[in-house]
């Protein structure tokens, strides 16, 4: 009863953000004591006082970021557009490009960086931090921060890491999901519905944002039905 439950929390989760929970699987078949233990950190990676959503957002995806994993990073992208956060702010973490940050923003981002290099620059911009949050502010952007990097180490650790994948920030699945669909019905042997189940599978056993092009490209090969032989003796 317990299992199904938090089944369906995990898929309501993957239905929100398109994001597998199958690392979170896997430690609960495992051992649902250390399971629920997990569940801790989740509350604790979710917790932000008296500090804005918009440096708060740029320290978790910052952090995640330098941990190189592809999917968790989307997910850091993906719950911060769901909270309101600008593109522009996303995009200007993503390429590491802080000039571009509004101050509070930047803020954020130049300590969390000095954090993360272990820089002593990290001393007087703890002190700004404070100063112009508080020290509950402080202490959400570092549980902010040690979060984010807990979940990579994780997912390595259980084999469900990965990294080589294109982060999306503000692109919608439909243009490609179009386009595959044309290459589809015009090379493979499917009906028009047909090749819409197929995308459908796709789509939920792979997930668009966390693929490259080039591993989107080698999916739609993979899934197209085989063109049927000509029969002997026919001629072109």
């Amino acid at each position: 009863m317990i299992n199904t439950l938090i089944e369906r929390r995990l898929r309501s989760f993957e239905r929100s953000f398109n994001y597998s929970m199958d690392y979170a699987r896997d430690l609960l078949a495992a051992d649902r004591k250390a399971f629920f233990l997990f569940s801790r950190v989740m509350a604790l990676s979710a917790y932000r006082r008296d500090l804005p959503r918009r440096p708060w957002h740029v320290a978790r995806l910052l952090a995640t970021l330098r941990e190189d994993c592809g999917p968790c990073t989307q997910l850091c992208v993906q719950m911060a557009k769901a909270d309101g956060i600008d593109a522009a702010t996303l995009r200007a973490v993503l390429t590491q490009q802080p000039n571009t940050l509004i101050d509070d923003a930047r803020l954020a981002y130049d300590f969390t960086d000095a954090v993360l290099r272990r820089d002593i620059h990290a001393d007087p911009l703890r002190e700004q931090v404070e100063h112009r949050w508080g020290a509950a502010a402080l202490a959400s952007l570092a549980l902010a921060i040690t979060s984010a990097r807990l979940y990579p180490s994780l997912k390595y650790a259980l084999g469900h890491g990965r990294h080589c994948v294109k982060v999306v920030v503000d692109e919608t699945l439909g243009p490609a999901l179009l386009l595959a669909e044309r290459v589809m019905l015009k090379k493979a042997s499917m009906s028009r519905q047909e090749v819409k189940s197929q995308l459908a599978k796709y789509r939920k056993k792979h997930g668009w944002q966390t693929m490259s092009y080039e591993e989107f490209e080698e999916q739609i090969l993979n899934i197209q039905s085989p063109v049927p032989p000509m029969p002997p003796g026919t001629t072109v």
